[in-house]
């Protein structure tokens, strides 16, 4: 990532999101941390971390780094200290006497998992592996604090990229039943809970930080509860964007159009604390999603009069989703593995399973940056990488107070 910052300087980058690098099991590729204050060895070490750090800022690259404040991983000490029980612990995550009936995200089943050791249930929004901490409890709110404070005070970090903190706080009693407005069980439990502001104010306020989180709502000002100047976040990004090129409105199917994508992105845009982004660790290429070629989705990002845009790596070179491997035990994404099994239970083959899931799958982005097709685009001067250079330079010209993050 160090060698690549010159490239990153080269696009105009102003601040640089690194995905979870913590100490990890892997079961959520990295966002199930079982140490947050420590480099997973994969990654190199902390040494390496600031050496990355120093060497953005010489570039003028401001460093965000992933926070994950719903959960932790059933690895981390607090959980098990938590499940066996300890007083100092015991309140660090949702603990339930029952199962709620609420569902999880990444196969819709139960988010509740009985622990024989404690003999209760512990609530999970996403993979089982993945347990919800509690943030009624004063002493978890303080080990964030800590944490904030690690990375920027100690690390030199700029601020982070909150994962979904739309959802970290939870009322803990049963769901109401399943309607247009309550879509998934549990949902008015947790999203947007009324604690969620006092909260994110309790962690950030005050603070030097920039700060974008994960967020989806077809109403700007759902999205923006969050968002300074009444609230503790710089901005939040809307991953319902990239769904305009395929709606009208919110629910009605249409043929892609990129004028259709050029009206979303103009609508929410203009407002620099909503972040514009169509690609990201979670979906599959943009350009394979929609059918439309990487430099046509670039030139709509920055012909439009966004102020705020997130670009995944590859984006830039107008990546297509790559081949996925046809064997289902080479793939790690629990949730496309959970899918396909849920597939398989309803009688379909797996390889008929695993065909029908992979446009989706977000393996689609977890792969390698192939820096032999980057070398190779930037020696031609008509390459999507260097059209995507010359649209940022004169989006940049023509507007003021942008922010791109890479």
């Amino acid at each position: 990532m160090t060698r690549f910052l010159p490239r990153l300087r080269e696009l105009s980058v102003d601040y640089v999101w690194v995905s979870p690098f913590y100490p990890s099991p892997w079961k959520d590729g990295g966002y199930d941390i079982s140490d947050y204050k420590a480099v997973n060895p994969r990654f190199g070490t902390m040494e390496d971390f600031d050496a990355f750090v120093q060497e953005a800022e010489r570039f003028g690259i401001k460093v965000l780094i992933d926070l994950v404040l719903n959960h932790t991983s059933i690895e981390h000490p607090w959980f098990k200290a938590s499940e066996a029980g300890d007083p100092n612990y015991k309140d660090y995550y949702r603990w339930t006497k029952r199962d709620l009936g609420w569902k999880n995200f990444f196969n819709g089943e139960s988010a509740f998992k009985f622990s024989e050791k404690r003999e209760e249930f512990y609530f999970h929004l996403f993979h089982e592996s993945q347990p919800d901490l509690n943030f009624d409890n004063p002493d978890v709110v303080r080990e964030f604090e800590k944490i904030i404070s690690f990375w920027t005070l100690k690390h030199g970090v700029a601020g982070f990229r909150l994962d979904v903190p739309q959802l970290i706080q939870e009322t803990m009693i049963p769901s109401p039943p399943i309607s247009r407005l309550t879509p998934i069980s549990g949902f008015s439990r947790y999203y947007m809970n009324p604690k969620t502001l006092t909260l994110l104010n309790e962690l950030f306020a005050g603070r030097d930080l920039y700060t974008i989180g994960e967020g989806g709502s077809p109403f700007k000002s759902t999205l923006l509860r969050l968002v300074q100047p009444n609230g503790p976040l710089s901005a939040m990004y809307n991953v319902l964007i990239r769904e305009s090129v395929n709606h009208r409105g919110i629910v009605f199917p249409a043929k892609p159009s990129l004028s259709r994508l050029s009206r979303a992105i103009n609508r929410w845009g203009r407002d620099e604390r909503v972040g514009i982004i169509l690609e990201s660790h979670d979906h599959p290429r943009f350009t394979s999603y929609s059918g439309f070629s990487g430099e046509d989705i670039i030139r709509t990002l920055f012909k439009s009069r966004a102020k705020t845009i997130v670009l995944y790596q590859g984006q830039e070179l107008g990546l297509l989703n790559p081949k996925l491997p046809e064997k289902f035990s080479e793939y790690e994404d629990r949730m496309f593995i959970m899918q396909v099994e849920k597939l398989v239970k309803k009688g379909f083959p797996i390889g008929e399973a695993m065909e029908k899931l992979k446009p989706t799958a977000r393996e689609n982005a977890r792969v390698p940056l192939d820096l032999v097709e980057y070398r190779r685009q930037e020696k031609d001067p008509l390459s999507t990488l260097n059209r995507t250079k010359g649209l940022i330079r004169g989006w940049r010209n023509g507007m003021v107070d942008l922010e791109i993050i890479g």
